[in-house]
């Protein structure tokens, strides 16, 4: 019986000028159709001017600096355009767009186009599916100790990520790679279709949001924005 893993799906990632989506704006971009498991080489990614300047802290993560930016980068309104027509693509044609931590890429694109075009991913018609290997990890290996970046999970699950980090095209193989490995691992990715899927994540990113702000709370800080407790997007911004 064939199962999704063996369709299309769409790698997708951010390197931005910071860690808000609600208020920071991409650098680079990368957009990368799989089939089989196997690239297409016709992936589209590229460089974003911000049209601000660039911290130095994000800089010292994905290496872009303004002088590339302004130099090579291409107009935001422009680039945000281009993937929301891709992502919206492939959603209409059921096709999961798959990512480390994708809901804060998501978010981002879509704080974008209410702040440029006026309108949500959800009024525009988005809506999945995701595959974010982040969430699948933290529930799938709950209580697995050390760390869960994008390095950490391609050790994990035995994919070769060293020198990958913080690199839109490279995070996207990586992320797709480990996704692979997880669907392996992982009975419940075998037995469901997209759209189960897609909605188990929901609900084990809330779960995991309850406790983590739970566990803030205990610490004496603040617990998580309701932003922050919704996936793959900001339910009250749709």
């Amino acid at each position: 019986m064939s199962s999704w893993i063996d369709g299309e799906l769409v790698g997708f990632d951010l390197e931005a000028t910071g860690v808000d989506p609600n208020t920071d704006v991409p650098v680079s971009f990368a957009l990368v159709q799989y089939e089989n498991g196997k690239p297409n080489p016709e992936a589209r990614n590229g460089i974003i001017n911000p049209g601000r300047l660039i911290p130095e802290a994000a800089i010292a993560v994905h290496g872009i600096t303004n002088e590339r930016a302004k130099a090579e980068g291409r107009d935001l309104a422009e680039a945000v355009g281009e993937i929301t027509s891709f992502l919206l693509g492939a959603s209409k044609n059921g096709v999961p767009v798959v990512g480390m931590n994708i809901g804060y890429d998501l978010k981002m694109i879509d704080a974008l186009n209410r702040k440029l075009f006026g309108r949500s991913l959800s009024a525009l018609g988005w809506t999945g599916p995701v595959l974010d290997i982040l969430v699948i990890d933290r529930h799938a290996d709950k209580y697995r100790k050390g760390g869960r970046k994008l390095i950490d999970l391609c050790r994990h699950y035995g994919v070769s990520g060293d020198g990958m980090l913080h690199n839109a095209a490279s995070d996207v193989e990586a992320s797709v790679s480990v996704l692979l490995g997880q669907y392996q691992r992982y009975s419940e990715l075998q037995t469901g279709g997209l759209t189960e899927l897609h909605q188990l994540q929901q609900a084990w990113y809330k779960e995991w949001a309850e406790n983590f702000s739970k566990y803030l709370v205990s610490k004496g800080k603040d617990p998580l924005s309701e932003s922050d407790r919704s996936w793959p997007l900001d339910l009250a911004t749709q």
